[in-house]
């Protein structure tokens, strides 16, 4: 079975991954890792007008996920605990969180 491989936060806070793992993510991507007046890591790209954060990432971004396999708990930013969730790569999949804890559920039609 054919598996897709998705990044989420296990911790109260925010998804974000460390000032190494914007660097890991920068050189694989060739794109720039920089930081604003507050200490803040971004990507600097040259399709986009504006920076990039973790966040701006796709969850399944290959780059993503092999900077977690291969850092470990060293990707992890402030205020996050990054597991990669395993799913079948036919499910439609969305991230759902409360308090910054994350978790994958399968993409189904709501009404309100």
């Amino acid at each position: 079975m054919d598996v897709t491989k998705i990044v989420i936060n296990r911790d109260y806070g925010r998804f974000d991954i460390s000032d190494e793992g914007y660097s890991f993510i920068a050189k694989r991507k060739g794109w720039q890792h920089a930081c604003n007046d507050y200490d803040q890591s971004y990507f600097i790209t040259a399709k986009s007008a504006r920076p990039l954060y973790a966040d701006d990432l796709s969850r399944d971004d290959p780059d993503l996920v092999q900077c977690l396999e291969t850092l470990g708990d060293a990707a992890n930013g402030n205020h996050s605990e990054l597991k990669i969730v395993e799913i079948p790569s036919d499910v439609d999949w969305m991230i759902c969180e409360y308090d910054g804890i994350e978790w994958i559920a399968e993409t189904h039609r709501t009404w309100r």
